[in-house]
């Protein structure tokens, strides 16, 4: 768990844990925490973990609490915070990518550390864009952009701050590794150019099991 300033407050030992990495999309999480763990609250920063790693800095968006007082959580990924402001506006937009952005990023209301926490980095897109601005939500704005970059995706990069949004081409091939023990009959792969859709399907002692959904990674600990 992080304060304001990214500084870490607590050591969170969930009971369970779950997250979805979308691409494109904001990725999400749910995490249940004991009654005896520290007690996040809403829009506070939690850093998660993989056994890859940080899988970025996410905040809270709906704490419950239920009977036994074990806590859950809805987490966001970090690009969540620019649902905190809108644009001022009512007009249409026709222009480069980069510069809408550019305009959308320096419209942050959410602090973190005392400055805003996105910036823009690479912008490989350069085809005009057309978008309607009637005074949605950044998030919104952002949701709109990327659904007209056909051949681009928004990665986002928290290993600096301020954390960095680049659009970058969408890859024609996926590079994967996936290690297996006993009882594997079969494995296959397959790519789908369309939706980004990466899916392993094993079939185990004749029980198959399917890993992924059409553009989304779900992992479990």
């Amino acid at each position: 768990m992080l304060d304001s300033n990214l500084k870490e407050t607590a050591a969170l030992h969930p009971l369970g844990l779950q997250i979805n990495l979308q691409t494109p999309g904001v990725s999400t999480a749910t995490l249940t925490l004991s009654p005896n763990d520290a007690e996040p609250g809403m829009h506070d920063w939690i850093e998660l973990y993989n056994q890859n790693g940080s899988v970025g800095v996410y905040r809270v968006t709906n704490p419950v609490t239920d009977f036994n007082q074990q806590l859950t959580l809805t987490l966001r990924h970090g690009i969540d915070c620019l649902a905190d402001a809108v644009l001022e506006a009512q007009e249409d937009y026709k222009g480069a990518p980069a510069a809408l952005l550019t305009r959308l990023l320096n419209a942050q209301k959410t602090l973190v550390n005392g400055v805003k926490p996105w910036t823009l980095g690479t912008c490989a897109a350069t085809d005009d864009i057309d978008v309607n601005i009637n005074y949605p939500r950044l998030s919104e704005l952002l949701n709109n952009i990327e659904e007209q970059l056909e051949g681009y995706l928004f990665v986002y990069d928290q290993t600096v701050f301020p954390w960095v949004l680049n659009v970058i081409e969408k890859p024609s091939a996926v590079d994967a590794e996936f290690r297996l023990n006993r009882n594997v009959q079969t494995l296959s792969r397959t790519l789908n150019d369309n939706e980004m859709c990466t899916q392993l399907i094993l079939s185990i002692n004749s029980k198959t099991v399917k890993a992924g959904v059409t553009g989304t990674d779900t992992i479990v600990n």
